[in-house]
Parts: structure tokens; sequence; C-alpha cells
């Protein structure tokens, strides 16, 4: 009687470690809303949107800060960073705000190039 409840405890305790042991998903890129343009100029212009991802995973995360360079068909346009916390819940969608300055040179240079 015993030896059968100590095997049926060992398994679900194997299928926990298993399950919880998993490595985390990658967020899910879905949309971007909000697009504006703060500032214009010839040299720089400042860009501001909000990036919707999805987190798949079954546990929330907090983010920080973030940095990340922004590229269009591998041109460079501009690097954004920021340390305001974003609570992301687990299982759902959120939202992160970017702003950044394009490089307008790289821009028309590129725009000739096509």
């Amino acid at each position: 009687m015993f030896k059968g409840k100590i095997i049926f405890s060992k398994r679900i305790i194997i299928l926990i470690i298993l399950t919880s042991c998993s490595s985390p998903k990658s967020l899910e890129y879905k949309d971007y809303k909000n697009f504006s343009i703060q500032k214009l100029g010839f040299s720089s212009t400042q860009i501001k949107l909000d990036l919707e991802y999805y987190n798949p995973n079954n546990f929330g995360l907090q983010l920080k800060n973030s940095e990340l360079d922004i590229y269009i068909d591998n041109k460079f346009l501009g690097h954004s960073a920021s340390d305001t916390l974003i609570n992301i819940p687990r299982r759902g969608e959120f939202t992160l705000p970017i702003k950044f300055d394009a490089d307008m040179q790289g821009i028309y240079k590129n725009a000739w190039n096509t």
C-alpha cells in the first residue's frame, strides 16, 4: 500500500520538476501603435511609438531597463534606451514605449541608393 503511494508521489515530483525547469519562451512581437514624430529635423528626427508584445510564459517578468538599436532593411535608423520599470504579465500582452532620434543623414543616403 505505501509502495504505490511512494512511486506515485515520486512521479508527481519528477513531473513538477520537469515542467518548472523548462526554458523560457521568447516574447512575441505583435504590433506598433501611437507612432508620432516629436521633433522634425534635417540631421535628426525624434520619433515616439509603442511596441506591443505578448508573453507566452507561465510567469510574469519585470523589465527594469532596455536598450535597442533600430534597423529598417538592415540599415541603422537609431538607438533607444529606457530605464522605466515595466511589469510584464504572464501569458499576457504588454506595451513597450520607445523614443529615439532617427539618423536622417542615413535615411537620406539610403533613399538615394534605392
